[in-house]
């Protein structure tokens, strides 16, 4: 929602409840306030609990993703990421906004697996291109995975992410060539460790 702040900054508001229905803790944050990050434009894109009961929160700020832990009683985690908040500058997109789903899932041993689509410029056209990341239930990078789907002419959109039972990581996509391809729907599986599951499909 839109505050009254003097730069006009979004505040994200979030609401825990319990298995009954009652409303057990909320809180309405502006990142501005907790982490200094100036913004427009803070969307919402997925949450995951983890096994200590902590949140996971996947949105973005401008033109960038970020990853966001808070505990239980939704206070800010200070000892994940950046005193909270994981923003890889390598994951900053074209636009004010990204049009594309993002996603997050949890591995059995922690790991923190966030699905997006990058975008990038190059004229005349805006393309997407798959990241998948592991962090580490601190927060630091443990592993990456991208994907163009073997060229640079490709658009990639990201639809859905799931992590299965066995920690690999099943993907659906979007893609065409660009300026010239019909969007076609594809699935991709990789590994529990982020790589192209060759053992799945055609190569993955």
């Amino acid at each position: 929602n839109r505050s009254s702040e003097p730069l006009n900054l979004a505040n994200l508001a979030f609401a825990r409840y319990s298995d009954s229905g009652a409303l057990a803790a909320q809180r309405t944050m502006s990142l501005f306030n907790e982490f200094a990050e100036e913004s427009l434009d803070y969307r919402v894109f997925d949450m995951a609990a983890d096994s200590s009961g902590g949140v996971l929160v996947l949105g973005s700020s401008d033109s960038q993703y970020f990853v966001m832990r808070l505990n239980g009683d939704l206070t800010t985690d200070t000892s994940f990421g950046d005193n909270g908040l994981y923003r890889p500058e390598f994951l900053a997109f074209f636009g004010s906004g990204p049009t594309t789903a993002a996603r997050l899932g949890m591995q059995s041993d922690g790991t923190i697996i966030v699905a997006v689509t990058r975008l990038e410029w190059t004229p005349p056209f805006s393309y997407g291109e798959l990241v998948v990341l592991g962090l580490s239930s601190s927060g630091p990078l443990s592993s990456t995975y991208s994907d163009d789907f073997g060229s640079s002419d490709n658009d990639v959109r990201l639809i859905d992410m799931t992590v299965r039972p066995d920690n690999k990581i099943l993907l659906l996509v979007e893609y065409r060539q660009i300026g010239t391809g019909v969007p076609t729907d594809g699935v991709e599986q990789l590994t529990a460790q982020g790589t192209l599951d060759s053992t799945f499909g055609t190569g993955g």
